[in-house]
């Protein structure tokens, strides 16, 4: 059993440099300039726990459970100088935007997992299964932004007044990832007076599923003169303005809100054979995936659910060939599968740091066929030399 914690005060500071293609010139341009100072507050916890049970040799159980927990206050101040017409560095002259985010994140993630491990026939037969409940959590309940203009004159900043246009905006965030698997392994070593061979098979059934959720309010003065008010003059914190939420029934209608699973079924079978001189480790595996998403509150979305079904097979081969006890050969071949995940397909889109991210539901799978050769020395225990080759495709 262990126990950690920590927490953390930590400040940064960054500057980000935001660009545009202007008119016709093909190439971008800067148009404006973020100087953002950072404040941030971590609190860490982690717990771990393990207990086996030994039947007898030949039969033993075990059982594994985390929890970590993520708790993340963040600050963050941004001074925007706006490249237009009015910038002129000579004098100190500029129209500025003051950003202020507050955002607090909490995150938690829970793994139990069981396991059983058998040996019967002398140890030639081996049978080994465990089932993991996995559950994460991303919680986002605060994250404020405020936005004031502001103009800088003969190098002196300074704030003015909310700017027109969403001068707050308060974002609710959250998403729950429950994940359940059962893996199974049968390993037999076959009887030979020359060599070693041991044949194995297996599998897996996990079935992943996420429920996400996002809303979003704008808010704004309450009438046209405290839209006037002057910073410093008319209001010295935020806390003083007397705001109004302009949009009641927020924004759930988007596609961030959504229901989305992913079940995979695979099997293998492999060979592992070792002799003198030779070994060569060889299989296959086939993977079954059934992938889909649906937003819960559509709004005119062209693809308010998706799917993905599809199976694939992935053979894998390793060959070493001892040429003497410091030098052998090497090859190795296999086919890797690489699948998109649910923030990736869903038909969504959010600006976090500056950027929008955007999901695609046409992303499909990738495949690759990795090959590798390499020459391996080793004239002394604590020395080595490789020449190694390979391709990907």
């Amino acid at each position: 059993m262990g126990a950690s914690y920590q927490n953390l005060h930590r400040g940064s500071r960054s500057i980000f440099y935001k660009s545009a293609v202007v008119g016709v010139n093909p190439n971008a341009v800067i148009t404006e300039k973020q100087d953002r100072q950072y404040d941030e507050q971590q609190q860490r916890l982690g717990l771990h726990n393990k207990i086996d049970y030994r039947f007898n040799p030949n039969h033993r159980l075990s059982f594994y459970q985390m929890y970590v927990n993520l708790n993340n206050t963040q600050l963050r101040d941004a001074v925007n100088t706006i490249y237009n017409g009015q910038y002129d560095p000579n004098i100190g002259k500029a129209e500025l935007t003051y950003v202020t985010r507050s955002r607090k994140t909490q995150q938690q993630i829970y793994n139990g997992t069981l396991q059983g491990d058998h040996r019967f026939m002398d140890n030639r037969l081996n049978v080994r299964w465990s089932g993991a409940l996995s559950s994460a959590s991303n919680q986002l309940p605060q994250n404020t932004t405020i936005s004031l203009d502001g103009i800088q004159e003969n190098f002196e900043r300074k704030r003015t007044s909310l700017v027109n246009k969403s001068p707050v905006t308060y974002r609710w965030e959250r998403n729950t990832d429950n994940d359940y698997a059962g893996y199974w392994d049968v390993a037999y070593k076959v009887p030979m007076t020359d060599g070693k061979l041991e044949l194995s098979t297996g599998g897996v059934y996990r079935d992943k599923q996420r429920s996400s959720f996002y809303n979003n309010y704008n808010l704004s003065p309450a009438s046209a003169e405290e839209a006037k008010y002057k910073y410093g003059v008319d209001f010295q914190n935020y806390t003083e303005l007397n705001l109004t939420v302009t949009n009641p029934t927020g924004a759930v209608a988007n596609p961030l809100t959504y229901d989305a699973n992913e079940k995979t079924t695979a099997v293998y079978g492999m060979f592992n054979y070792e002799s003198d001189k030779l070994q060569m480790i060889g299989g296959v595996r086939m993977e079954h995936t059934n992938q889909d998403y649906k937003l819960l509150f559509p709004a005119g979305e062209k693809r308010p659910e998706g799917s993905q079904v599809y199976t694939e097979w992935l053979p894998s081969l390793t060959v070493k060939y001892h040429l003497n006890e410091k030098q052998q050969l090497h090859a190795a071949y296999y086919r890797a599968l690489n699948r998109p995940g649910f923030y990736e397909i869903v038909p969504s889109s959010v600006v976090n740091e500056e950027f929008l991210e955007r999901g695609n539901p046409d992303l499909k799978h990738a495949l690759a066929d990795n090959f590798d050769l390499r020459y391996e020395l080793f004239p002394e225990a604590s020395s080595q030399f490789l020449l190694a080759c390979s391709t990907k495709d």
